[in-house]
């Protein structure tokens, strides 16, 4: 049985590997996409805030006009700034694949720099106010603005914002810009800290009581898989007390029909040697059948159909009703029949029998001193249909529920929970069903079914 359950123990915890693995992997795709994005995000923030600081330094100037023009000598610088106000930056000459704005961009940058009019605390609000339309909170911030070629930081804001919330997580965004020209070199550092996005939070949340509703299933199916085991070492230990019981019966049954024999064998008086006689075929007949019974119970879960005879209900209800008669003759016992003469059944004969047996049994044993067992048949295209009622004591709703379940019996004392569990094996091994109604005061009723 264990080892019938490893595949089972490894096919599931490898589902269950595989489940988190991919849970894991698929947060970290999420994670590395929405930070990628966030990256993106942030960069376009920056080069949209410095341009706008540039396009408002323009509108706030002393409205001299911006021209470009070719790269100039000395003589020609002169006589372009004699008596004007004028300020030249040399852009140096842009490379192939430049984006001609960009450069004329930094050009302005790079003169505003060297006029001291590059204010980075308006470049600091604009770059929050933008990160702020995108639904995202601003921890802290912090920008440089370097000379490379003097090797030296030309300003320089930091800040630290109050956040709104208590606990978050946050991450920290990075961009730089150089403003590369022929006589000048300048580089701005920005770096922020921001709030991530809440939904990322919640994700991370979502996947941990997924990864622990995960654990918690595994243990519940290792456990459910452990209680089957054991049950089902439960029930295998039921049949072997079973037919270990049935067969211990062998030796005692012997020994009867040994004594009947020699009794009957010096017995002189002729009804008490037909008596005897009598009483060791009916013991011979039980030996012989406890043989065919422990023969066929060893692969009980399926009646092959070379096993199979047509025999009569009615020869089998006439045996089973003579001896319950006997055992039971202190009760004032009625059969009541709806059975056709001719109805037969294909059928194993001593299973069949035993397990119709264990219910008229039990319907004449859990009753009062009248019992009434009505016994009917019917047959119709596809199955047979057998069923026995009787006005016995009854049974609850509970106590139906676990009627053919091992070692149940709603009377400890009279029942030890082997009969109808044992019949309803029978009845399924020959792929029908069993089902039980009842009534508690009133009696019960049972129904074999069997396919033709």
């Amino acid at each position: 049985m264990k080892r019938k359950y490893i595949p089972i123990l490894l096919s599931v915890a490898l589902a269950l590997i595989a489940l988190l693995v991919s849970q894991a992997l698929w947060l970290r795709y999420a994670s590395e996409q929405d930070s990628y994005r966030q990256d993106k995000a942030f960069t376009a923030c920056f080069n949209r805030s410095v341009s706008t600081l540039i396009r408002d330094n323009m509108e706030k100037g002393d409205a001299t006009p911006y021209k470009s023009r070719k790269t100039i000598d000395k003589e020609t610088y002169k006589k372009l700034t004699k008596g004007k106000k004028v300020h030249i930056i040399d852009a140096g000459y842009p490379n192939e694949g430049d984006n001609v704005a960009v450069v004329f961009e930094n050009a302005l940058i790079a003169m505003k720099i060297g006029q001291e009019k590059f204010d980075l605390t308006k470049l600091d609000s604009l770059i929050v106010s933008c990160i702020n339309e995108e639904d995202r909170e601003v921890v802290s911030s912090h920008i440089i603005l370097q000379d490379i070629k003097e090797n030296k930081v030309l300003d320089e804001v930091q800040r630290q914002y109050t956040s709104t919330y208590g606990s978050f997580q946050a991450k920290t965004y990075a961009v730089d810009r150089l403003i590369e020209l022929p006589n000048h070199t300048y580089l701005i550092e920005a770096e922020y800290s921001i709030k991530q996005p809440s939904y990322l939070i919640r994700l991370g949340a979502v996947t941990t009581i997924s990864f622990i509703a995960t654990i918690v299933i595994a243990l519940v199916l290792f456990y459910l898989i452990f209680m089957l085991s054991r049950r089902f070492a439960e029930i295998l230990d039921m049949e072997r007390s079973f037919h270990g019981a049935v067969h211990d019966l062998k030796s005692p049954l012997a020994y009867v029909l040994f004594m009947l024999s020699r009794l009957e064998e010096n017995e002189t008086d002729m009804d008490k040697r037909n008596s005897l006689s009598i009483g060791a075929a009916r013991v011979d007949f039980l030996a012989d059948k406890i043989r065919r019974l422990l023969m066929f119970a060893r692969d009980i879960k399926k009646v092959k159909e070379s096993d199979k005879t047509e025999v009569s209900l009615y020869d089998i209800l006439e045996q089973i009703e003579e001896e319950i008669y006997t055992v039971f003759s202190n009760k004032k016992i009625s059969f009541e029949h709806d059975i056709d003469t001719d109805y037969v059944m294909r059928v194993q004969p001593d299973l069949m029998e035993a397990a119709i047996r264990i219910i008229i049994e039990n319907a004449v044993k859990y009753n009062g001193s009248e019992p009434i067992v009505k016994i009917a048949a019917t047959s119709g295209t596809d199955n047979q249909t057998i069923t026995i009622t009787d006005n016995g004591v009854g049974m609850n709703r509970q106590q139906i529920k676990r009627v053919f379940k091992p070692y149940y019996s709603s009377d400890k004392k009279k029942g030890n929970g082997i009969g109808l569990y044992y019949a309803h094996s029978i009845v399924k091994a020959h792929g029908g069903v069993i089902s039980a109604q009842s009534e508690e005061g009133v009696g019960s009723t049972f129904v074999i079914t069997l396919p033709n």
